[in-house]
């Protein structure tokens, strides 16, 4: 019985930190090109394009409402016919959606951008903003990660640096240092009571 006590603390103790720290696994809410557009009232000729893997993500941070947001994407709505092969979008509102607020604060930090919208990520190349100046920029920068023998991704790379937060490690190190003393107590205990009731 006190064996079964022991392992059912030492699994509980273990499982408090990894249920009380958890991340929320709930996805991001996203669009692609055509939900953006929609989403934007932007009219645009799609009938052409289909997303693949092979193409370049553009991840997008905007705001609904934005001017700036909404001219990249008037902008990308035009250069589909063109570049449509090349490229599919990954679009996150960030004023109405907190958890995509957050992720853009991340990426913003991860990528040495401020925290504004439009926030444009395409491979290595980040944008803050959008005017007419960048038209060229952009499309470089889909073709240059286009023609990369390696792809990069931001959310990717971002993932294989984040550390894993302090109240987990802690957490677990008191468990397991706790659930040690416990055993040890338990062990020395026990060894006490069969040794003074076999004299």
């Amino acid at each position: 019985m006190k064996k079964i006590m022991m392992i059912s603390l030492f699994i509980f103790l273990f499982l408090i930190p990894v249920t009380v720290f958890a991340e929320d696994d709930e996805p991001f809410q996203a669009m692609n090109l055509e939900g953006l557009l929609k989403d934007e009232e932007i009219e645009a000729d799609l009938s052409q394009y289909k997303e693949t893997d092979e193409q370049v993500t553009i991840y997008l941070f905007r705001g609904h409402g934005c001017n700036h947001c909404y001219d990249f994407a008037e902008y990308l709505g035009s250069i589909v016919s063109e570049y449509g092969s090349y490229f599919k979008v990954v679009s996150f509102e960030t004023w109405y959606d907190e958890k995509n607020a957050n992720l853009l604060k991340k990426v913003a930090k991860f990528v040495g951008k401020k925290e504004a919208v439009p926030l444009i990520v395409i491979g290595r190349e980040s944008f803050s903003g959008f005017g007419t100046d960048l038209e060229n920029d952009i499309k470089d920068a889909i073709m240059k990660e286009y023609n990369s023998e390696e792809k990069y991704d931001v959310l990717v790379e971002m993932e294989k640096t984040e550390p894993i937060p302090i109240p987990i490690i802690l957490l677990s190190c008191g468990a397991f240092l706790l659930c040690v003393f416990l055993l040890f107590s338990y062990l020395h205990a026990k060894s006490y009571v069969e040794t003074n009731i076999t004299k």
